[in-house]
């Protein structure tokens, strides 16, 4: 037995998950001004430095400015705030799947007051929330459940990130194609092209290495989630006792950590518009794997 559908949607650990996402939030922010700040305005000022050669100093010093606020505020600020949102994470998948804290690998737990702030300067949609990891039975016993939660979290993340590789592809193609027809159009002299090129190069070249960044983790993800899928048949085959499943849950959730602190973070409307689809086959995934403890239909 298990009581993961029902504590989920306790106001106790909803509000560690408004808190979460606040975080998120906060850290998705700071994502975007990066982007702006060290890609779509150096290559706008590339551009105007272009055309207009008496603003080229100034364009220069906005790059050496950048750099350093990117280095030395922008780049910690983010990790900082990934790292806390990933704590607050597991503060919520340790108490609503029933695991102790490990501070070897997640530190020490997020302050209380942090928590707090956090959660009463989120605005979002409370309906979003509920239900987080879906109506898991309560027949089903909670070292089952618990790796199917765990799978979830590792099926989400990973089919996220592929999509969103394949759209940032997408997206590098069509500059490119772009900028070949716009210069065959305006019969561009080779040198003019290249000139065009290499202020564009910076945006192109981010989301080249972003795309790639995005596949290595959806990769990495790949591969947890297959010892998931093994790790559950060996618990629903009883290979392994209560303890040891609990062991290795432990050992699941502690490579879960590691990828929220270290993975890159997805634009949040790219997420908003492939969540509704998605979270429908998470549920049916998880159906599928629990469905000997699913009641029967009316």
């Amino acid at each position: 037995m298990n009581t993961i559908a029902k504590d989920q949607d306790l106001p106790a650990f909803q509000r560690v998950l408004k808190a979460r996402q606040k975080i998120y939030a906060d850290a998705t922010a700071l994502q975007v001004t990066q982007f702006l700040a060290t890609v779509v305005f150096p290559v706008a000022g590339a551009i105007l430095g272009t055309l207009y050669s008496p603003a080229r100093p100034y364009v220069a010093l906005y790059g050496l400015i950048v750099t350093a606020l990117d280095v030395l505020w922008l780049d910690r600020s983010l990790r900082g705030k990934l790292k806390m949102a990933a704590r607050v994470s597991e503060e919520f998948d340790c108490g609503v799947l029933k695991m102790s804290w490990n501070s070897f690998s997640a530190g020490k737990r997020v302050d209380e007051e942090k928590i707090d702030a956090a959660f009463r300067n989120w605005t979002g949609d409370e309906a979003k929330l509920r239900g987080w990891y879906g109506p898991i039975p309560e027949g089903a016993p909670l070292s089952l459940a618990r790796v199917v939660c765990q799978r979830t979290n590792l099926w989400y993340d990973m089919s996220l990130r592929r999509s969103y590789r394949n759209l940032l592809i997408c997206c590098a193609v069509v500059v490119f194609l772009g900028l070949i027809v716009g210069s065959v159009a305006m019969k561009l002299t080779m040198l003019d092209f290249v000139v065009i090129a290499a202020t564009v190069a910076p945006a192109l070249l981010w989301v080249v290495r972003e795309q790639f960044r995005q596949s290595d983790a959806a990769d990495a993800g790949d591969t947890l989630k297959s010892d998931a899928e093994r790790l559950f048949d060996e618990v629903k085959s009883g290979a392994c006792s209560e303890a040891e499943c609990e062991g290795r849950s432990r050992e699941f959730q502690d490579a879960i950590f590691g990828r929220r602190v270290a993975n890159p973070l997805i634009f949040p409307l790219i997420y908003r518009f492939m969540r509704p689809e998605m979270e429908k086959q998470m549920e049916a995934g998880a159906a599928a794997l629990l469905k000997d403890f699913n009641g029967p239909k009316a």
